[in-house]
């Protein structure tokens, strides 16, 4: 199960290092800028935003509450750069009009770690390579280029703590993590993407799981400070649910035999109750986001026995009650989309016909790999009277790439891209992941809102469908 969103009831808006108990706590962001220009310095801090007129003598300064430790963006000069702020602490910054945001120098209570977070972003443009082609790399090229980049992210933090004895040691611990688990997690997806984007199996050393996974933890709730290491979770759940699947096939003749494999392996690998209540509430929403409410009762009993968070038992119980509205049957909420021409196309254009609904984008290489499947049942059951229309989730900037598949491939059916204006697929739909496929009714009501992929069992769910005309 591919997902696009993470969870984020762990870290609500900015990450979270540490909830604090004390009164609101003022932060001081002050510092100049030279040579002096006019303008302001603006700050957007979670939902905080605030500015700063600059002084004909090219100085600012800033006071904002500060409740929780955390990044936010502070905006010179129509550009801008992260900052790192703390409950009550100080940071300066000597800024340099033409180097920003580039080169900005750091100073007071945070300057080391915003030093290092700028060191860090030049590290890291300096060693990205695209996931592509990354993960087209031949396995020990693979190996020793992501073993490297780990080793000199990780070495730029220690020298950095050992210059700054004074830095905060959840950021410390936040940071390291991040490097760990993100080198962790391109591990863990570099056989699949690699097969997906090649077309072959890696010929991996036989110790290679093995190797960099002993060098990580599943139960440590110190490390959820990281949204890095709470992503790996979900990427190590994808890789112990298919080898629980291939150790345990007859566990297929079941109902929704991913989410029973992935219930069972949280039940036998995870002991820490705050991890655990997580990994449970992502599959629980990862389990509706894909299968909808059908057939729930035993997976939903498992999540509420088990779960003792009782605002992710909350977050499960106000997301059945939403989904209620799209179950079998139920009106399908109106949308409109745009055609290549930019015309509006409603889904009560296609009142009066059986209607297949594809939710892709062209940034979704698990959406590509469908296309030969879809085209497939286009031209099987087009001439039928189905309607087989593709809605691309991409935004208004990918317009042309979009068109440019479109035309390269050749691909049928009808194709629309959401309105950049309109949040409805996402809002009423709850569309998380993709691809993502619905089923409506010549009533324009729903028959699936999950529909099974066009590689799936699609084309005996179409048969059955027509045979009952």
């Amino acid at each position: 199960m591919k997902r696009i969103l993470i969870i984020a009831l762990f870290a609500a808006g900015l990450w979270a290092c540490q909830k604090q108990t004390e009164p609101e706590q003022i932060a001081v962001i002050s510092g100049s800028v030279t040579p002096a220009t006019e303008g302001y310095i603006s700050l957007n801090f979670g939902s905080l935003l605030d500015s700063a007129k600059i002084s004909k003598e090219g100085s600012f300064s800033l006071d904002i509450n500060v409740e929780m430790s955390g990044t936010g963006i502070l905006i010179f000069a129509n550009t801008f750069t992260q900052i790192y702020l703390e409950p009550g602490k100080s940071l300066t910054l000597d800024i340099t009009p033409q180097n920003f945001p580039g080169n900005v120098d750091f100073g007071g209570e945070l300057g080391p770690e915003n030093n290092y977070l700028q060191l860090a972003r030049k590290l890291d443009r300096n060693t990205t390579i695209s996931k592509e082609g990354l993960y087209m790399l031949k396995p020990d090229r693979f190996i020793h280029l992501t073993d490297s980049i780990r080793g000199l992210k990780i070495q730029l933090l220690k020298e950095y703590v050992m210059r700054y004895s004074e830095m905060d040691s959840t950021f410390i611990t936040r940071h390291k993590t991040d490097v760990q688990y993100a080198w962790a997690t391109q591990k863990l997806r570099y056989p699949g993407y690699h097969r997906l984007l090649t077309g072959q199996i890696p010929g991996l050393p036989d110790s290679y799981h093995n190797s960099y996974l002993s060098e990580v933890e599943i139960n440590n709730p110190n490390l959820m400070i990281s949204t890095v290491f709470q992503g790996f979770l979900e990427e190590y759940l994808d890789f112990k649910q298919a080898l629980y699947q291939q150790d345990n096939p007859g566990i297929n003749k079941l109902w929704f035999p991913e989410s029973v494999a992935r219930f069972r392996v949280i039940q036998q690998e995870f002991t820490d109750t705050i991890v655990r209540d997580f990994v449970l509430l992502s599959s629980m929403n990862d389990h509706l986001d894909n299968f909808g409410t059908e057939h729930l009762e035993t997976f939903l009993t498992n999540f509420q026995i088990h779960c003792k968070n009782e605002e992710y038992q909350s977050h499960i119980d106000n997301k059945l009650q939403k989904l209620k509205k799209l179950e079998r049957g139920q009106a399908a909420p109106m949308f409109a989309a745009l055609d290549q021409e930019g015309n509006t196309v409603s889904l009560s254009d296609f009142t009066g016909s059986l209607v297949y609904i594809n939710l892709w984008a062209t940034w979704s290489p698990w959406s590509l790999q469908e296309i030969p499947w879809w085209e497939s049942l286009i031209r099987k059951y087009e001439s039928r009277g189905v309607k087989f229309v593709s809605i691309s989730l991409d935004f208004a900037k990918d317009m042309n790439k979009w068109k440019y598949i479109l035309d390269e491939k050749k691909l049928g059916g009808i194709h629309l891209i959401q309105d950049p204006k309109s949040t409805i697929l996402q809002d009423q739909y709850y569309i998380s992941d993709l691809p993502r496929y619905l089923l409506i009714d010549k009533q324009s009501n729903i028959i699936s809102i999950h529909a099974p992929r066009p590689s799936e069992n699609m084309e005996q769910v179409l048969k059955q469908l027509l045979k009952d005309e």
